[in-house]
Protein backbone atom coordinates (compact mmCIF):
# COMPACT_ATOMS: atom_id res chain seq x y z
CA UNK A 1 0.00 0.00 0.00
CA UNK A 2 2.79 2.86 0.95
CA UNK A 3 4.54 2.43 -2.19
CA UNK A 4 1.47 3.00 -4.61
CA UNK A 5 0.15 5.68 -2.31
CA UNK A 6 3.74 7.34 -2.77
CA UNK A 7 3.54 6.92 -6.24
CA UNK A 8 -0.17 7.83 -6.75
CA UNK A 9 0.12 11.34 -4.31
CA UNK A 10 3.42 12.52 -5.37
CA UNK A 11 1.72 13.32 -8.54
CA UNK A 12 0.17 16.26 -6.70
CA UNK A 13 1.91 16.86 -3.31
CA UNK A 14 5.40 16.64 -1.97
CA UNK A 15 5.43 13.01 -0.28
CA UNK A 16 7.73 11.95 2.78
CA UNK A 17 7.95 7.87 2.70
CA UNK A 18 9.23 5.99 5.71
CA UNK A 19 10.89 2.98 4.81
CA UNK A 20 12.68 0.14 7.31
CA UNK A 21 15.54 -1.86 5.57
CA UNK A 22 14.34 -1.67 2.04
CA UNK A 23 16.41 0.72 0.18
CA UNK A 24 14.33 2.90 -2.22
CA UNK A 25 16.51 4.24 -5.80
CA UNK A 26 15.29 6.79 -8.74
CA UNK A 27 13.04 7.84 -6.63
CA UNK A 28 10.80 11.72 -7.02
CA UNK A 29 10.22 12.11 -3.14
CA UNK A 30 12.03 12.44 0.33
CA UNK A 31 12.70 9.06 1.98
CA UNK A 32 13.11 8.27 5.72
CA UNK A 33 14.54 5.36 6.78
CA UNK A 34 13.16 4.70 10.51
CA UNK A 35 12.61 1.43 12.46
CA UNK A 36 8.73 1.94 13.93
CA UNK A 37 9.23 -1.03 16.50
CA UNK A 38 11.17 1.60 18.33
CA UNK A 39 8.29 4.01 19.18
CA UNK A 40 10.68 7.14 19.71
CA UNK A 41 11.56 6.99 15.95
CA UNK A 42 7.74 8.58 15.38
CA UNK A 43 9.33 11.67 17.02
CA UNK A 44 11.78 11.97 14.86
CA UNK A 45 10.02 11.42 11.67
CA UNK A 46 7.13 13.65 12.47
CA UNK A 47 9.75 16.49 13.05
CA UNK A 48 11.59 16.03 10.07
CA UNK A 49 9.09 15.61 7.55
CA UNK A 50 6.74 18.39 9.53
CA UNK A 51 3.81 16.91 7.16
CA UNK A 52 -0.03 18.45 6.87
CA UNK A 53 -1.03 14.65 6.98
CA UNK A 54 -0.26 11.42 7.69
CA UNK A 55 -1.66 8.02 6.21
CA UNK A 56 -0.55 5.37 8.71
CA UNK A 57 0.20 2.05 6.50
CA UNK A 58 2.78 0.97 8.73
CA UNK A 59 1.98 -2.68 10.79
CA UNK A 60 2.54 -7.04 10.43
CA UNK A 61 -0.31 -7.87 8.38
CA UNK A 62 0.46 -11.15 7.47
CA UNK A 63 -2.01 -12.88 9.73
CA UNK A 64 0.30 -16.33 10.69
CA UNK A 65 3.30 -14.19 11.07
CA UNK A 66 1.29 -12.70 13.93
CA UNK A 67 0.93 -15.69 15.60
CA UNK A 68 4.48 -16.43 15.81
CA UNK A 69 5.25 -12.90 17.09
CA UNK A 70 2.84 -11.58 18.98
CA UNK A 71 4.62 -9.06 20.76
CA UNK A 72 5.95 -7.77 17.61
CA UNK A 73 2.24 -7.30 16.40
CA UNK A 74 1.18 -5.50 19.59
CA UNK A 75 3.59 -3.26 18.85
CA UNK A 76 3.26 -2.03 15.25
CA UNK A 77 -0.64 -2.71 15.03
CA UNK A 78 -1.33 -1.29 18.51
CA UNK A 79 1.28 1.01 20.07
CA UNK A 80 2.84 2.37 17.11
CA UNK A 81 -0.70 3.78 16.11
CA UNK A 82 -1.73 5.05 19.36
CA UNK A 83 1.80 7.30 19.77
CA UNK A 84 1.19 8.59 16.64
CA UNK A 85 -1.99 9.68 16.96
CA UNK A 86 -0.79 11.26 19.65
CA UNK A 87 1.27 12.93 18.30
CA UNK A 88 -0.68 14.30 15.27
CA UNK A 89 -3.14 15.39 17.74
CA UNK A 90 -0.80 17.75 19.43
CA UNK A 91 0.62 18.67 16.43
CA UNK A 92 -3.02 19.29 14.70
CA UNK A 93 -1.26 16.83 12.23
CA UNK A 94 -4.39 15.53 10.07
CA UNK A 95 -4.27 11.48 10.30
CA UNK A 96 -5.83 8.80 8.31
CA UNK A 97 -4.83 4.87 10.21
CA UNK A 98 -5.38 1.84 8.22
CA UNK A 99 -7.17 -0.89 9.68
CA UNK A 100 -8.84 -3.85 8.30
CA UNK A 101 -12.02 -5.82 7.26
CA UNK A 102 -11.01 -8.82 9.46
CA UNK A 103 -11.45 -6.90 13.09
CA UNK A 104 -15.21 -8.67 12.27
CA UNK A 105 -16.10 -12.33 12.58
CA UNK A 106 -17.36 -12.42 9.09
CA UNK A 107 -20.41 -14.52 9.71
CA UNK A 108 -22.63 -12.31 8.49
CA UNK A 109 -20.94 -9.93 5.70
CA UNK A 110 -21.85 -6.47 3.87
CA UNK A 111 -20.25 -4.91 7.42
CA UNK A 112 -21.20 -1.29 7.90
CA UNK A 113 -19.15 1.24 10.69
CA UNK A 114 -22.60 0.19 13.05
CA UNK A 115 -21.60 -3.31 13.43
CA UNK A 116 -19.72 -4.39 16.26
CA UNK A 117 -15.80 -6.25 15.90
CA UNK A 118 -15.36 -9.66 17.02
CA UNK A 119 -11.82 -9.96 15.79
CA UNK A 120 -10.55 -13.73 15.22
CA UNK A 121 -7.16 -13.66 15.21
CA UNK A 122 -4.07 -12.30 17.39
CA UNK A 123 -3.98 -10.03 13.92
CA UNK A 124 -7.31 -8.67 13.84
CA UNK A 125 -7.68 -7.59 17.77
CA UNK A 126 -4.69 -6.10 17.19
CA UNK A 127 -5.83 -4.21 14.56
CA UNK A 128 -9.04 -3.87 16.20
CA UNK A 129 -7.34 -2.78 19.76
CA UNK A 130 -5.02 -0.36 16.95
CA UNK A 131 -8.59 1.54 16.36
CA UNK A 132 -9.38 2.19 19.68
CA UNK A 133 -6.23 3.55 20.43
CA UNK A 134 -5.79 6.40 17.79
CA UNK A 135 -9.86 7.45 18.31
CA UNK A 136 -9.07 7.81 22.09
CA UNK A 137 -5.67 9.93 21.63
CA UNK A 138 -6.85 11.76 18.40
CA UNK A 139 -10.64 12.24 17.98
CA UNK A 140 -10.69 13.49 14.96
CA UNK A 141 -8.06 11.17 13.23
CA UNK A 142 -9.80 8.75 10.30
CA UNK A 143 -9.85 5.02 10.82
CA UNK A 144 -10.34 3.30 7.32
CA UNK A 145 -11.05 -0.36 7.66
CA UNK A 146 -9.70 -1.38 3.86
CA UNK A 147 -10.01 -4.44 1.51
CA UNK A 148 -7.44 -3.91 -1.43
CA UNK A 149 -5.79 -5.85 -4.40
CA UNK A 150 -3.20 -4.70 -6.86
CA UNK A 151 1.16 -4.55 -7.72
CA UNK A 152 3.80 -4.23 -5.28
CA UNK A 153 7.29 -4.02 -5.17
CA UNK A 154 7.95 -7.45 -4.47
CA UNK A 155 4.95 -9.14 -6.61
CA UNK A 156 3.68 -11.02 -4.01
CA UNK A 157 2.07 -8.94 -1.53
CA UNK A 158 -1.63 -8.85 -3.01
CA UNK A 159 -3.92 -11.99 -3.99
CA UNK A 160 -4.16 -10.53 -7.68
CA UNK A 161 -0.46 -11.34 -7.64
CA UNK A 162 -1.19 -14.58 -6.11
CA UNK A 163 -3.47 -15.51 -8.81
CA UNK A 164 -1.26 -13.66 -11.38
CA UNK A 165 1.90 -15.18 -11.06
CA UNK A 166 0.53 -18.71 -10.80
CA UNK A 167 -1.84 -18.46 -13.73
CA UNK A 168 0.92 -17.19 -15.90
CA UNK A 169 2.53 -20.50 -15.24
CA UNK A 170 0.39 -22.43 -16.03
CA UNK A 171 -0.31 -23.41 -12.79
CA UNK A 172 -3.78 -24.58 -11.01
CA UNK A 173 -4.05 -22.43 -7.86
CA UNK A 174 -6.91 -22.76 -5.25
CA UNK A 175 -9.52 -19.90 -4.67
CA UNK A 176 -11.95 -19.97 -1.57
CA UNK A 177 -15.14 -20.02 -2.32
CA UNK A 178 -16.33 -19.39 1.30
CA UNK A 179 -13.88 -16.42 1.76
CA UNK A 180 -15.70 -13.06 0.48
CA UNK A 181 -14.75 -9.71 0.39
CA UNK A 182 -14.82 -6.29 -0.88
CA UNK A 183 -11.92 -5.40 -3.33
CA UNK A 184 -10.65 -2.14 -3.84
CA UNK A 185 -8.05 -1.20 -6.44
CA UNK A 186 -4.94 0.38 -4.20
CA UNK A 187 -4.51 2.47 -6.62
CA UNK A 188 -8.03 4.32 -6.28
CA UNK A 189 -7.24 4.36 -2.87
CA UNK A 190 -4.91 7.32 -3.59
CA UNK A 191 -7.47 9.35 -4.23
CA UNK A 192 -10.16 8.71 -1.56
CA UNK A 193 -7.20 9.23 1.13
CA UNK A 194 -6.21 12.53 -0.46
CA UNK A 195 -10.08 13.92 0.39
CA UNK A 196 -10.34 12.41 3.57
CA UNK A 197 -7.50 14.32 4.86
CA UNK A 198 -8.48 17.79 2.92
CA UNK A 199 -11.83 18.01 3.76
CA UNK A 200 -13.29 17.81 7.10
CA UNK A 201 -13.65 14.71 8.05
CA UNK A 202 -13.43 12.35 10.47
CA UNK A 203 -14.25 8.97 12.45
CA UNK A 204 -14.72 5.76 11.22
CA UNK A 205 -15.45 4.71 7.40
CA UNK A 206 -15.32 0.99 5.01
CA UNK A 207 -12.97 1.55 2.21
CA UNK A 208 -13.82 -1.11 0.08
CA UNK A 209 -14.99 -2.00 -3.18
CA UNK A 210 -19.07 -1.86 -3.89
CA UNK A 211 -18.79 -5.12 -5.19
CA UNK A 212 -18.76 -8.67 -3.06
CA UNK A 213 -17.03 -11.60 -3.92
CA UNK A 214 -15.16 -14.67 -3.11
CA UNK A 215 -11.89 -14.93 -3.67
CA UNK A 216 -12.48 -17.61 -6.10
CA UNK A 217 -14.81 -15.97 -8.18
CA UNK A 218 -12.28 -13.37 -7.87
CA UNK A 219 -9.09 -15.68 -9.22
CA UNK A 220 -11.60 -16.40 -11.92
CA UNK A 221 -11.93 -12.65 -12.88
CA UNK A 222 -8.69 -12.55 -12.92
CA UNK A 223 -7.62 -15.17 -15.39
CA UNK A 224 -9.95 -13.77 -17.55
CA UNK A 225 -8.98 -10.17 -17.59
CA UNK A 226 -5.03 -11.35 -18.41
CA UNK A 227 -6.60 -13.98 -20.68
CA UNK A 228 -5.63 -16.87 -18.44
CA UNK A 229 -7.96 -20.38 -18.14
CA UNK A 230 -10.51 -19.57 -15.06
CA UNK A 231 -10.67 -23.29 -14.66
CA UNK A 232 -7.27 -23.45 -13.38
CA UNK A 233 -8.66 -21.45 -10.19
CA UNK A 234 -9.63 -24.29 -8.43
CA UNK A 235 -12.80 -24.42 -5.59
CA UNK A 236 -11.17 -24.53 -2.38
CA UNK A 237 -12.27 -24.01 1.26
CA UNK A 238 -10.45 -22.29 4.53
CA UNK A 239 -11.83 -24.96 6.81
CA UNK A 240 -9.94 -27.28 4.89
CA UNK A 241 -6.67 -25.21 5.28
CA UNK A 242 -4.81 -25.67 8.88
CA UNK A 243 -3.64 -22.21 9.47
CA UNK A 244 -1.88 -21.31 12.18
CA UNK A 245 -4.75 -17.57 12.52
CA UNK A 246 -8.48 -17.91 12.46
CA UNK A 247 -9.68 -16.82 9.49
CA UNK A 248 -13.12 -14.58 9.18
CA UNK A 249 -14.96 -16.22 5.88
CA UNK A 250 -16.95 -13.14 5.18
CA UNK A 251 -15.69 -9.52 4.99
CA UNK A 252 -17.45 -8.05 2.82
CA UNK A 253 -18.19 -4.41 3.49
CA UNK A 254 -20.93 -1.50 3.13
CA UNK A 255 -19.02 1.24 1.99
CA UNK A 256 -22.14 3.82 2.25
CA UNK A 257 -21.01 6.13 4.82
CA UNK A 258 -17.52 6.85 2.88
CA UNK A 259 -19.25 7.50 -0.49
CA UNK A 260 -21.87 10.01 0.70
CA UNK A 261 -19.28 11.79 3.01
CA UNK A 262 -17.21 12.19 -0.02
CA UNK A 263 -20.32 12.53 -2.58
CA UNK A 264 -18.78 9.82 -5.06
CA UNK A 265 -20.10 6.72 -7.05
CA UNK A 266 -18.81 3.16 -5.59
CA UNK A 267 -16.03 2.03 -7.84
CA UNK A 268 -17.17 -1.17 -8.99
CA UNK A 269 -15.02 -4.19 -9.18
CA UNK A 270 -14.53 -4.44 -13.08
CA UNK A 271 -13.37 -0.95 -12.86
CA UNK A 272 -10.73 -1.80 -10.42
CA UNK A 273 -9.74 -4.89 -12.36
CA UNK A 274 -9.43 -3.13 -15.83
CA UNK A 275 -7.08 -0.55 -14.34
CA UNK A 276 -5.25 -3.17 -13.00
CA UNK A 277 -4.98 -4.67 -16.61
CA UNK A 278 -3.76 -1.40 -17.57
CA UNK A 279 -1.14 -0.52 -15.13
CA UNK A 280 0.26 -4.20 -16.39
CA UNK A 281 0.36 -3.02 -20.35
CA UNK A 282 2.02 0.44 -18.77
CA UNK A 283 4.39 -1.17 -17.07
CA UNK A 284 3.56 0.00 -13.95
CA UNK A 285 4.86 -3.74 -12.07
CA UNK A 286 8.11 -3.08 -13.20
CA UNK A 287 8.11 0.36 -12.05
CA UNK A 288 7.30 -0.61 -8.20
CA UNK A 289 9.78 -3.89 -8.69
CA UNK A 290 12.53 -0.98 -10.13
CA UNK A 291 11.82 1.42 -7.44
CA UNK A 292 13.18 -1.14 -4.41
CA UNK A 293 16.42 -2.04 -4.78
CA UNK A 294 16.33 -5.20 -2.51
CA UNK A 295 12.40 -6.32 -2.77
CA UNK A 296 11.20 -7.59 0.70
CA UNK A 297 8.03 -8.78 1.68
Amino acid sequence: MGANLTLELRKQHPVHAAVHSRQLRQVQFSVHQADLTNLDELDRLIAESSPDGVINCAGLTKIDQCVKEPARAQRLNTWLPKKLAGITHKRDIRLVHVSTATVFDGRKGSYRETDSPNPLSHYARTKFEGETAVLEQNPEAVIARVSMFGWSPSGKRSLAEFFYSHLRQGMRVPGFTDAVFSPLLVNHLAGIFQSLLTEDIQGLFHVGGSDAVSKYEFGRMIARKFEFDPEDVVPARIKDHPFAGKRSPNVSMDNTKLMEALDREPIKLSTGLDQLYRLYQQGYPQELRNLAVNNLD
